[in-house]
């Protein structure tokens, strides 16, 4: 899970993606669910979907402040959670 969040937060030395080719979508949970289709085609359990919706309301996650309800999803957290998946880890 740690080199899934690295990974997605670009801090793994030689690996270099931008957040634009993935999602631009500005609601957290239509980002979630857009990304799980993009990188599991949508073979995503209800307990995975349950857990990176919860990851993701934490503000350390989510990187914002909790009366911040209109900062853009952290789609750096939301790629390292689905990469850290069991539904991922099985491809």
């Amino acid at each position: 899970m740690n080199f899934a969040l690295g990974l997605a937060a670009g801090k793994v030395r030689g690996v270099r993606w931008t957040r634009d080719s993935w999602h631009r979508a500005r609601r957290r949970a239509a980002s979630a669910r857009a990304l799980e289709n993009s990188l599991l085609a949508g073979d995503v359990s209800k307990q995975t979907h349950e857990t990176i919706s919860k990851q993701l309301d934490d503000p350390q996650i989510s990187q914002r402040k909790l009366d911040d309800a209109l900062h853009p999803p952290n789609v750096a957290a939301i790629v390292g959670l689905i990469l850290g998946s069991p539904e991922f880890q099985r491809r």
